[in-house]
């Protein structure tokens, strides 16, 4: 059972902040052919992450003050019409996980926070080597004892996405779930989502947002 633990008012927060202006920017987006990036019509929904400093009122300032604190997303394909994507703030070293709704209706969106952005993705090395992350180097132990690892939300929210809107959805510091030496990485999307995978590291050539860790 998931509950809301005292303090943590992340997704809340977003939720409220629901009514923030929108508007349409090129923002670059992996297509399902993967013939090359393509640019989203869809409504930038201009909110930060909570406990944020207030964006701009004007809605162009807005948006492009939202992408300067958090990164352009980098989109990944769309499932029936959902696309998710990534941006990338080096500073402080923060993933955040943007949902790109596609559809003609609201959808609903379930949100754990700081562990639904690392359910879907994975990481590459420079050598194309997948990286594990700390909760799937937990899984590889427990399963050659035989056991099994328990994973648990402390805090969760629904996350609703009007039409052909995108907007960030949760976020989390890198070094929450991975322990990574400096180098670049690959950001890759994981199709279907989930929080471990059952197998150990692999080479794999995929397309993804590429960051630098000095």
């Amino acid at each position: 059972m998931h509950r809301l633990s005292h303090g943590a008012l992340p997704l809340i927060t977003l939720i409220t902040f629901c009514l923030a202006q929108t508007g349409v920017f090129a923002v670059e987006v992996q297509n399902s052919t993967d013939t090359g990036p393509r640019t989203s019509q869809s409504s930038v929904v201009c909110v930060d992450v909570p406990y944020a400093k207030a964006l701009p009122a004007a809605q162009r300032e807005c948006v492009q003050e939202l992408f300067a604190r958090r990164g352009k997303p980098f989109f990944f394909p769309s499932h029936d019409g959902i696309a998710y994507g990534v941006s990338w703030a080096s500073n402080i070293r923060t993933l955040y996980l943007w949902a790109d709704n596609q559809n003609e209706n609201e959808y609903p969106l379930y949100v754990c926070c700081a562990s639904t952005v690392f359910n879907r993705i994975k990481i590459f090395d420079e050598q194309g080597r997948r990286m594990l992350s700390k909760n799937e180097q937990d899984a590889v132990v427990a399963r050659k004892r035989g056991d099994s690892v328990a994973l648990s939300c402390s805090c969760s929210a629904w996350i609703p996405l009007a039409p052909h809107t995108m907007r960030i959805v949760d976020s989390a510091e890198l070094s929450l779930k991975y322990n990574l030496s400096p180098g670049r990485y690959t950001i890759a999307e994981k199709y279907p989502p989930g929080p471990e995978e059952n197998d150990e590291p692999s080479r794999e050539a995929l397309t993804g947002m590429n960051i630098t860790l000095p």
